[in-house]
Parts: structure tokens; sequence; C-alpha cells
């Protein structure tokens, strides 16, 4: 049991091939932010849901080798 006023950590860890994005709370003490670990204060009922983004690797063979590409504005 958690009593009013005390403050509770939260921590979150990605599955592999997923990175964490982000904390998203609401109600009086919750947090929002980057950071994968945070305290919250139990003021009140708070909701508190971590979002994450699967990684994606791309792998680019120019034909004829050595061929410029941009993607992005990036070269």
């Amino acid at each position: 049991m958690v009593q009013r006023g005390q403050s509770v950590g939260i921590s979150a860890s990605a599955n592999q091939g997923y990175q964490f994005v982000s904390w998203a709370g609401s109600g009086s003490g919750s947090y929002s932010g980057s950071n994968t670990s945070a305290n919250v204060a139990m003021n009140a009922p708070i909701s508190e849901a971590a979002s994450f983004s699967q990684q994606v690797s791309v792998t680019v063979t120019t034909n004829p080798v050595g061929r410029a590409y941009t993607v992005d504005g990036q070269t």
C-alpha cells in the first residue's frame, strides 16, 4: 500500500529490437519525459504510460558500387 504523498520509482526497459521513447503521465505528481527512470509523487491517482519504438536497420547497396544516395537530406 502506498501512502498519500509517498515517492514511488518507475522505470522502463526496452525489449530487444526496441528503444524507450518517453513516459506520458497524467494526474497530480505524475511524470512525463524521456528519462527511463523517474520518481512520481502519489498525491492522488495517476496514470503512467511508457512508449517504445522499434529499431530499424536498413542496408543500402548501390549499383554501380560507389554511387551516392540521399536520405532525409543526408548523403
